[in-house]
């Protein structure tokens, strides 16, 4: 077999044409499939948004009073923030992330030095590993997170079968967290609600406690303000009203499963581009042998191309990764 003759092949420019005009037609498919995602989910908000609306206002008639607005965090702008933040959040160690990217990048640094013999653009290039990071621990927490959510709806199963027999709101949740089998940090969240509530805290501060640990997920709001009002009068109508939110998170979990499987052979391809990317930068050197050293060669102009390479990847992947999590949650 010819090496040269397969190199000079694969650099063709009508082989050149044809990759990039695939490119174009996968990005296509990606963008099509993605939109009609946002569209089904758009809808499904809604649907669910009325719900707790009405469900809201039906409380509110019951009780003679105007329900609180529980304040809603927003969630910060910063893509590399909230990962990290998530990753703490469901028991990850930072200190651990950190030693990890750092000695990731330091690998990845060398190899790529050696490869292109330029410190500066091994530098550039080697940020490439922080972005495969950031897709490993965003996969990561969209597992907790799936697996936090069925754990919470499997918990509030449980607080409206114990409301039903007639059991107080203290001792319903109680019965919640002596509950065996059940997600450890759901466990340790109701815990330490009949803690706060034996220490003296007022129920409605326990509840207030436990959405600001959690308030990351948009449904805890509503259940904040059905446990504050709903104490009050003995847990009358509390099941209904808990059994259509155990609906609407376990909604959430199912469209993770929906996304994943409408997007098929499209999340494939973003995720060839996305490690494509890094086996191209180690392995270009064996058909196109002048590719690092043209970028040197460029001076200034080479290593903004690389930057802007990078970048772009990192971006990319970012806005794919949270267009999946906005079509799964509606966020």
């Amino acid at each position: 077999m010819d090496f040269n003759k397969i190199k000079e092949f694969f650099l063709s420019k009508e082989i050149k044409y044809v990759f990039y005009g695939l490119i174009a037609i996968f990005s296509l498919l990606i963008l099509y499939s993605i939109f009609k995602l946002i569209k089904n989910t758009l809808s499904t908000k809604k649907k669910y948004k009325k719900m707790l609306q009405i469900e809201k206002d039906s409380l509110s008639q019951q009780l003679s009073v105007t329900l609180p607005e529980v304040e809603i965090k927003k969630k910060s702008k910063n893509p590399i923030k909230n990962l990290v933040n998530e990753y703490k959040f469901y028991g990850g160690k930072p200190n651990i992330l950190l030693i990890v990217a750092l000695s990731g990048y330091a690998l990845f640094f060398l190899i790529l030095f050696i490869i292109s013999g330029s410190v500066l653009l091994a530098l550039i290039l080697s940020i490439v590993w922080f972005t495969i990071l950031y897709v490993f621990i965003d996969n990561k927490n969209q597992k907790n997170r799936k697996r936090y959510i069925k754990g919470f709806a499997s918990a509030l199963r449980s607080l409206a079968s114990s409301t039903e027999v007639g059991n107080s709101f203290e001792q319903s949740i109680e019965t919640v967290a002596k509950r065996e089998g059940m997600n450890e940090k759901i466990k340790d969240e109701f815990i330490q609600i009949s803690n706060d509530i034996k220490n003296n805290r007022t129920r409605e501060q326990a509840i207030e406690d436990f959405w600001k640990r959690n308030s990351d997920i948009p449904e805890f709001a509503m259940f904040a303000i059905v446990m504050q009002f709903f104490s009050k009068t003995g847990g009358a109508g509390l099941s209904k009203i808990i059994s259509q939110l155990e609906d609407a998170l376990n909604q959430k979990v199912m469209n993770y499963d929906k996304v994943n499987a409408e997007l098929g052979v499209n999340n494939v391809l973003m995720n060839i581009f996305i490690y494509g990317y890094l086996g191209a930068l180690l392995f270009v050197n064996l058909f196109y042998t002048t590719f690092y050293s043209g970028l040197v060669d460029a001076g200034v102009l080479g290593y903004v191309k690389a930057f802007g390479s990078v970048f772009l990847h990192f971006i990319a992947t970012i806005l794919y990764k949270n267009m999946i999590r906005k079509c799964a949650e509606g966020a």
